[in-house]
C-alpha cells in the first residue's frame, strides 16, 4: 500500500518556502493517496492534516477520535 504513496523528499520538500507552498505540497501528495483515516486529538497538528486530507480527498478522509481513560472528559467533549 505505502508503495503506491510518492516519497517526499528534497526534490519536493525543497527548503524556505512559504505556508501556502507547503500547504500546497502537502495537498498534492495526499491527492495521490487513496484515502486517509486520521486520529483526530484536537490538537493544532492532528486538526491541520485533518483539514489539509478533507481539502485533498473529500469525502475519502475520516477524522476519528476516542474516549478511554486516558482521554480526560472535557478534552473530549469540548475540544479547543
Amino acid at each position: 500500500m505505502t508503495d503506491k504513496i510518492p516519497p517526499m523528499n528534497e526534490s519536493t520538500v525543497p527548503g524556505h518556502h512559504s505556508t501556502e507552498d507547503r500547504i500546497d505540497q502537502v495537498v498534492e501528495y495526499l491527492k495521490n493517496i487513496n484515502g486517509v483515516l486520521v486520529a483526530y486529538s484536537g490538537g493544532v497538528d492532528s486538526s491541520t492534516l485533518a483539514a489539509l486530507a478533507h481539502l485533498a480527498l473529500g469525502e475519502r478522509c475520516v477524522a476519528v477520535t476516542a474516549e478511554g481513560q486516558i482521554i480526560r472528559y472535557q478534552a473530549y467533549h469540548y475540544p479547543l
